[in-house]
């Protein structure tokens, strides 16, 4: 019998994953909570600026934490297709999480300077 999560993301250990999916979820949910609650209210404010550092901050340790775990790729199977098209698996997909570990940590870390800056600036 095959499980769902095998035939959806056959790349992905959905068991390791799994414990992660609470805290993705949370964090997600929470920022989508917050960015109605902005469209509502129409303005940041001192707490709302707060709020969005502190799930940009739990996003990228929650993303770190993710991207160096070993065994959340389903490596025999990426492996076989990366031969196939002989391409070296392993350098490539550590590049690959560096640059997205990267990125990501520049893009909230940019968000993080605005917010901290508008608070200075309105205090």
């Amino acid at each position: 019998m095959l499980l769902i999560d095998e035939k959806i993301t056959p790349f992905i250990n959905i068991s390791v994953l799994r414990p992660f999916l609470i805290w993705i979820n949370l964090i997600l949910g929470v920022n989508l909570l917050l960015n109605v609650y902005l469209l509502i209210k129409r303005s940041w404010q001192r707490a709302t600026r707060i709020a969005s550092i502190f799930l940009d901050v739990a996003g990228i340790i929650l993303f770190y934490r993710l991207m160096i775990l070993p065994d959340w790729i389903n490596f025999p199977l990426l492996s076989t297709v990366f031969e196939r098209e002989h391409i070296e698996f392993g350098q490539s997909l550590n590049t690959g999480f560096r640059i997205a570990i990267l990125v990501i940590i520049v893009l909230a870390s940019i968000d993080i300077f605005k917010h901290v800056r508008a608070i200075i600036k309105h205090t």
